[in-house]
């Protein structure tokens, strides 16, 4: 009998320790390794976010090459689609907590390496390229052991809790990074956004180094890797939501979200706007995000929510697609802040369905194919990239989210979980 994620999609009770985590989207953070935990994302986070508008500023004022500026995102995501199920393994196989650090260090000291190639003025566009990948790899690593340790020490009914507040991490960095970075391009040049930048990455490092230990909640597999590969592919197969899930992160990491990239070249070639009120734009569908999850966090539970996903999926193609014939700063502005509510629903219960959804033998497993379905998004910087050289950025961007539209269509009508 397939497992049904809605028998446990809702929020615990307040029962506990009395102020701010008594509330029900709070609770995890209850738990000391997971809080901890959790202060190591937001900080990751808002180093993640700071870069992209201020690597994409970067490239563009080096190059004046729309493509180029969307070859950082094909360099920053390629890692994910390379290594993302077979970094799900690695999560199986060994210590959740060492890959973290050795993520850590990797992404400190990539990020310290390009603030003094910045500072010195000797940075080339193939630096930054180098940096975006090994950003990635960073990533590729960090996204599939940082949740399945972050579950390792929840229990189940505290698995929505967790995603809420991660989602919360992730949209406050979302709206205050790019900010940030913004105003300090403005204000210092790339070399004193990026000394930012490389403390976000360094500040985490103490956290992660205090976590406790935490009980294995998944299974350790031993077995051949390719082998551990195909039964979670077949796994995913047999599950409705598993594959609703991963198809529809696929379509819209494919074809929406590398929009993002280009949002240098909407500010400065199309709206008129410099690096600071770039910085507010990339932030609006954090703001966005951030009323989404709020909202999803106001409630006990969560109805219906495979179609509550589904439909996060569509708001962001369907706001992207009217952005892109925006001419306007301020329209652009609010669609890109609806775009952001569409996400919240995404973000909160991508994760959510999968954890709640899959065994604990194949956690591991189903999370590097997600990992995996989100990298797929460096082939859409590499399709949105070259198709804005090809006819222009709007027209582009139009194309792309118009086209994430119709497959998100075709999905929920043949998922019956989306509709669900």
């Amino acid at each position: 009998m397939e497992y049904n994620p809605r028998d446990t999609m809702k929020s615990p009770s307040s029962a506990g320790p009395s102020g701010l985590l008594r509330v029900p989207a709070f609770v995890a953070l209850q738990s000391r390794g997971f809080r901890l935990l959790w202060a190591g994302s937001l900080l990751a986070q808002m180093a993640r976010w700071s870069e992209v508008a201020v690597l994409g500023w970067l490239v563009l004022e080096l190059t004046n090459s729309p493509f180029q500026v969307a070859m950082v995102g094909l360099f920053r995501w390629a890692p994910l689609a390379l290594l993302g199920v077979f970094s799900g393994l690695l999560t199986e196989r060994f210590d959740r907590q060492r890959i973290l650090i050795v993520g850590s260090v990797l992404s400190t000291a990539a990020s310290t390496t390009l603030t003094v190639l910045a500072l010195t003025g000797l940075v080339q566009p193939w630096h930054v390229f180098a940096l975006a990948f090994v950003l990635g790899v960073y990533w590729a690593l960090d996204f599939p052991a940082r949740r399945a340790l972050g579950r390792d020490y929840l229990e189940p009914e505290r698995v929505v809790s967790a995603m809420s507040v991660e989602t919360l991490a992730l949209t406050v960095s979302r709206i205050c990074g790019p900010i940030l970075g913004g105003a300090l391009i403005s204000l210092t040049g790339v070399g004193g956004a990026y000394v930012a930048i490389a403390a976000f990455y360094a500040a985490q490092l103490p956290l992660l180094l205090r976590l406790p230990r935490a009980a294995r909640r998944t299974a350790v597999s031993h077995g051949p890797i390719l082998g551990d590969l195909m039964e979670g592919v077949r796994y995913a197969r047999r599950s409705q939501i598993v594959l609703g899930v991963l198809v529809g992160t696929f379509v819209t990491n494919l074809l929406v979200y590398p929009v993002q990239q280009l949002f240098p070249v909407f500010a400065r070639d199309v709206l008129g706007v410099g690096p600071f009120l770039l910085g507010l734009l990339v932030s609006a569908m954090g703001i966005g995000a951030f009323i989404g999850s709020a909202s999803m966090a106001s409630v006990s539970r969560v109805p219906r929510p495979g179609m509550v996903f589904a439909a996060g999926c569509v708001a962001v193609s369907a706001a992207i697609l009217l952005f892109s014939f925006s001419q306007w700063y301020v329209i652009s502005f609010v669609l890109l802040v609806l775009a952001g509510v569409g996400q919240a629903a995404f973000s909160s219960l991508q994760s959510a369905l999968i954890l709640l959804g899959t065994s604990e033998e194949m956690r591991g497993r189903i999370l590097g194919l997600l990992v995996l379905a989100i990298g797929m998004q460096f082939l859409g910087f590499l399709f949105i990239g070259g198709l804005a050289a090809w006819v222009g950025t709007p027209l582009a961007v139009a194309v792309s989210a118009g086209l994430g539209l119709l497959l998100m269509t075709v999905l929920i009508v043949g998922n019956k979980t989306m509709r669900t």
